[in-house]
């Protein structure tokens, strides 16, 4: 990778409903519109460019 040149990551995280205790799944279930996503953007920096 070119240190001079910018780098960035994206992370997208998404809760799998079916993977929740039986308690919390009895709310959601029907709730097809309900998407819970946590999205971030953090830009690559480097410390020590050779």
């Amino acid at each position: 990778m070119d240190p001079e040149a910018p780098h960035n990551i994206d992370f997208r995280f998404r809760l799998d409903m079916s993977q929740l205790p039986r308690p919390f799944q009895i709310g959601a279930v029907g709730q097809a519109e309900w998407i819970i996503l946590a999205v971030r953007t953090q830009r690559l920096v480097f410390d020590n460019p050779r």
